[in-house]
């Protein structure tokens, strides 16, 4: 998603960033695991995150487990373009999940989940914008022909 949107956004970013910071992101869940994100989440859930990141990066070049740490806390501040488009990848992405799976698997709050997830995130570039509302629209289909509210 991140190569195919990158070159559409109205700010440019830079995907040599973007590439490793949604991948360092996503690597800490190796020690923590991904909670769910309408579910309920530890308090100290970013500290677990970073004790990860320790054990990943423990044995690398100082230099090397500088940058992946320097990448993890860019997308955990979320100030940057690239942690913005990364962390609005993250939402889109959790959202085209919940879409493929079976209805059946859906809990009753993923219906109202699904419709406004990631609306924040996305609210600040129209292409990202555009594609939260496709998925909206294709979550609306899916209830109305699968689901039971």
């Amino acid at each position: 998603m991140a190569m195919v949107l990158a070159p559409h956004l109205e700010k440019p970013i830079d995907l040599s960033r973007v590439l490793p910071m949604i991948t360092i992101h996503d690597l800490v869940e190796v020690y923590v695991k991904d909670y769910p994100a309408w579910g309920v989440r530890p308090a100290n859930k970013q500290e677990l995150e970073r004790e990860s990141l320790h054990k990943i990066t423990r044995n690398l070049l100082p230099e090397t487990a500088a940058y992946f740490v320097a990448l993890w806390e860019e997308f955990e501040a979320g100030e940057t373009n690239e942690a913005k488009f990364s962390i609005a990848l993250d939402k889109l992405e959790v959202i085209m999940q919940h879409n493929e799976a079976p209805i059946d698997t859906w809990n009753k709050q993923e219906y109202e989940f699904n419709r406004v997830y990631g609306t924040e995130e996305t609210n600040y570039d129209q292409l990202l914008r555009t594609f939260r509302r496709l998925l909206k629209e294709e979550t609306d289909g899916k209830i109305e022909k699968e689901g039971k509210q």
